[in-house]
């Protein structure tokens, strides 16, 4: 893979969590291509299609919202033609609880950046049965 595709979608992955921790709805810009995808589905939530839906999303704060979002296991890698990125998050403390998952990612390039075209959002622990 070329190193700076890996760079830009390693920090891509990893400025996340700062710009939804400090709310910054402008700076998800940076971050979701216009017409982008937040699919939260897996998780007990919606799909979000477009910048103005994720930001609006992003809105509503720390009432729907952990606190703290922590990204890791950060895997950078092409499949189909498109660069995707799989990493694992932890969120919390939420309701006591920290919450782990995975988040899939497809990456595309917007006017010179690499930005999220798509996120898919899955729990691993605890499952959502358990909320």
């Amino acid at each position: 893979m070329n190193p700076e595709i890996l760079a830009a979608a390693t920090q891509l992955a990893n400025r996340y969590g700062h710009v939804v921790d400090n709310q910054d709805l402008d700076a998800l810009g940076e971050i979701f291509t216009n017409d982008a995808v937040f699919d939260a589905s897996a998780v007990g939530g919606a799909v979000y299609r477009g910048l103005p839906a994720i930001r609006e999303f992003f809105s509503v704060g720390s009432t729907v919202h952990p606190p703290a979002h922590h990204t890791t296991n950060v895997y950078v890698h092409e499949r189909d033609c498109a660069v995707r990125v799989s990493s694992k998050y932890i969120v919390g403390p939420f309701e006591g609880l920290a919450r782990t998952g995975v988040y899939e990612d497809v990456l595309r390039q917007q006017e010179g950046a690499w930005l999220i075209s798509e996120r898919k959002v899955f729990r691993r622990w605890p499952p959502v049965e358990a909320r």
